[in-house]
C-alpha cells in the first residue's frame, strides 16, 4: 500500500473517530436563575363626613418590596480531556485469513491533534495522526 493510501486512511479514520466522539460526549447544561423584585404601593384614601359638615380626608401610601428569587449560576464541572488512548486491535488478512492482533496506542500533542502508533501479530506497524471533534 502505498504512503497516499495511508494518509487518506488515517484522514478517513481520524473524521470518523472525531464524528463518534462528537455524538456520544454529554451536552454541557447551565442554569441560571435571575433576581426578581416585586414592587407593592398601596395608597389608601379615608374619607370620613363630619357631623359639622366638613369632609376630613387622609391618605396614607405603603411602599412594601419584596424579594422573591436570588440570583443563581449553576455550570458543571470542566472536564479534562484524557491526553493517552491505548486500544486492543483485531482483524484478518484477507488473503490468507488468518487472525492478526494488535495494539494501539496514541497521545495528545497539542489540542486536539494526536499521534500514535500501532503494531500487530502479522508484523506490521504503523504511525497515526488523529483529531477529536
Amino acid at each position: 500500500m502505498s504512503l497516499k493510501y495511508i494518509a487518506i486512511l488515517c484522514l478517513i479514520s481520524a473524521v470518523i473517530g472525531g464524528v463518534v466522539t462528537k455524538m456520544y460526549s454529554p451536552p454541557k447544561t447551565v442554569e441560571v436563575t435571575r433576581d426578581v423584585t416585586h414592587t407593592e404601593i398601596q395608597v389608601v384614601t379615608h374619607t370620613v363626613k363630619l357631623p359639622s359638615g366638613e369632609i376630613d380626608t387622609t391618605t396614607t401610601t405603603n411602599q412594601d418590596i419584596k424579594q422573591v428569587d436570588t440570583d443563581n449560576k449553576s455550570t458543571p464541572s470542566p472536564v479534562i480531556p484524557k491526553n493517552w488512548l491505548v486500544s486492543g486491535t483485531y482483524g484478518t488478512d484477507i488473503h490468507t485469513l488468518m487472525p492478526a492482533y494488535g495494539v494501539d496506542v496514541k497521545r495528545r500533542i497539542l489540542g486536539p491533534l494526536f499521534i500514535g502508533g500501532n503494531a500487530d501479530s502479522s508484523g506490521r506497524i504503523g504511525l497515526t495522526l488523529g483529531m477529536e471533534f
